[in-house]
């Protein structure tokens, strides 16, 4: 199809059969598999957004134990 783009999944196939009733999990690249949900997602990526920037307005406060 002209104009027409596929993407190939980071996450590929994550299951594969070798016996009969027994699955064999293939391993697995979590770096690939946040990458492509975060930047594929803008849902998540605003809700990680979102928290980081709260994260990062908290006041920091240090207190002093004197009684040592």
């Amino acid at each position: 199809m002209p104009g027409h783009e596929t993407k190939q999944s980071a996450t590929g196939r994550l299951l594969a059969l070798q016996n009969p009733g027994q699955p064999v999990w293939t391993p697995r690249d979590y770096a690939a598999l946040a990458r492509e949900g975060y930047q594929g997602n803008p849902v998540a990526y605003r809700c990680v957004r979102m928290i980081a920037e709260a994260a990062a307005s908290v006041p920091w406060v240090l207190y002093e134990d004197r009684k040592r």
